[in-house]
């Protein structure tokens, strides 16, 4: 078999050049170069060598997008009619635990519920559910082979086919927990589970090279969803649920939700404290210093001498506390910013021409350092972190009228920064605090108003309600207190 009936097979497979088309080299050259366009290469038409590179790639069973070079693809626009997934693990690879198997389903599930109101939920023994995840080899009843190790590695089916949302990984592949500690040429389960899941979900081939839904297997350590994946995930499902629009417990002796608990925990404040401190009053309408995570999920707001742990409905019961009782070595009389940071799973708090680093509550050593290290101005009033642009995080520092930019990699400031706060599309005249909540979706504050950035602005219309919102209504849980 020549090079090009090879070539006209391979380009046929994944949806460039169809079946019983006549085959011509006009034909031909134009699914090339489509393919080209969707790989990201150059576009020669021609068999060239990185695209025989390309070809050659280990990658996901299921057609590309042919001719329909979309950012990324919905299968015939079809979803599941619910949001809550039963799922099953037909059988196992003898190449990993079977736990270690289950808990890198679950991660991979958890990388698109994180954006989405779906939810899973595993069933055992035969039971039947609405996806079934198999470990298979060459012929195995569905029609599409696999084609043993290093080419296809698994390939889905997603809701409406009439398969239902079969997943199948090619067992010929060595199924490994991550590439760096195991064997040389194994294939990560858990990236590969998110990809097919993304097709179970209705989700078709992305042309972004960074996506999760890329057809072509590039392991990543820390792979996230990309911007392109996040909008058809979207764009099927919709987003989360917003975290504080569920009602508070009820009053009196709220129940508490459980919580990784801080270290010295203080009795309950109460609503007036003494000395008149306005900054402890939790419904006091005043603004936040800053809103952070830590790597555990939990949320914290700050103000002035004291700092709050939040839940999906406000705060939690027993706050707020003192600072300087539990958060060692920062500033007692309150801090200017707050920035978590997903890369490396600390936490930055800002406050006048220094700044602290911390483990989960714990500080690291060698801290404080001075703020000029981030190449900006003392006195931050915000900080945020914005996920991924190209595979890389990002995270912004707001202070006054200007912003700074910093991405994921060598150079610490991104060039051609400070930039003007007006370039962001309806946000107000300066910051007071931001954050990345925990469902993805980001937030800016000021005084007591708060909004939800979108698409590159603060989203100010078609919301309900509207934004801005207030924040110690739907933040601090004062649903009692608040009119609006």
């Amino acid at each position: 078999m020549s090079c090009y009936e090879i070539l006209q097979l391979y380009l046929m497979r994944f949806g460039w050049f169809e079946l019983g088309m006549h085959y011509d080299r006009i034909a031909l050259r134009r699914a090339i170069t489509n393919f080209q366009r969707f790989a990201g290469i150059h576009q020669t038409g021609e068999l060239d060598d990185k695209t025989t590179e390309m070809m050659r790639m280990p990658r996901c069973g299921v057609a590309d997008t042919g001719e329909k070079l979309a950012s990324y693809l919905l299968q015939l626009g079809r979803r599941w009619r619910k949001n809550n997934l039963t799922y099953r693990i037909v059988n196992y690879t003898p190449d990993l635990p079977p736990a270690s198997v289950r808990r890198e389903i679950r991660r991979a599930q958890k990388i698109w519920s994180a954006y989405t109101s779906l939810r899973f939920r595993r069933l055992k023994g035969s039971t039947p559910s609405d996806i079934e995840i198999s470990f298979v080899s060459f012929l195995h009843g569905d029609g599409h082979s696999f084609d043993g190790p290093g080419k296809t590695l698994a390939h889905a089916y997603g809701p409406g086919n009439g398969i239902g949302g079969d997943v199948h990984f090619d067992e010929s592949e060595t199924w490994t927990i991550n590439k760096r500690n195991d064997l040389p040429g194994g294939v990560a389960l858990r990236q590969v589970a998110a990809h097919q899941l993304g097709h179970v979900l209705g989700l078709g081939h992305s042309r972004g090279n960074t996506a999760v839904m890329a057809p072509f297997y590039r392991y990543r350590p820390n792979f996230r969803l990309h911007g392109d994946d996040i909008r058809g995930i979207r764009r099927l499902y919709g987003h989360p649920p917003l975290p504080t629009f569920r009602p508070p417990p009820p009053l009196p002796n709220p129940r508490p939700r459980p919580s990784p608990p801080l270290p010295n925990p203080r009795p309950p404040s109460p609503l007036c404290p003494p000395g008149g401190d306005l900054d402890a009053v939790t419904c006091s309408g005043e603004k936040f210093d800053a809103f952070t995570r830590l790597a555990n999920g939990s949320v914290y707001a700050f103000r002035g001498r004291y700092f709050w742990r939040l839940n999906s409905a406000g705060a939690d019961p027993g706050y707020p506390q003192l600072i300087a009782d539990v958060w060692e070595g920062l500033p007692a009389d309150g801090i200017d910013a707050a920035l978590y940071w997903p890369p490396n799973r600390k936490t930055y708090f800002f406050k006048g021409g220094r700044y602290w680093r911390f483990d989960g509550a714990s500080p690291d050593r060698d801290y404080p350092l001075s703020i000029y290290l981030w190449r900006t101005v003392p006195n931050i009033d915000a900080a945020l972190y914005f996920g991924e642009f190209q595979g890389r995080a990002r995270a912004y520092l707001f202070t006054g009228d200007q912003y700074w930019r910093y991405t994921e990699g060598p150079r610490t400031l991104d060039r051609g920064y400070p930039k003007a706060l007006s370039l962001w599309r309806d946000f107000p005249d300066r910051l007071d605090a931001a954050i990345q909540w925990t469902n993805g979706l980001d937030y800016i504050f000021r005084g007591d108003q708060y909004w939800r950035l979108d698409n590159g602005g603060a989203v100010t219309e078609g919301a309900n309600p509207p934004y801005p919102r207030s924040v110690a209504k739907y933040w601090m849980g004062c649903f009692q207190y608040m009119s609006n």
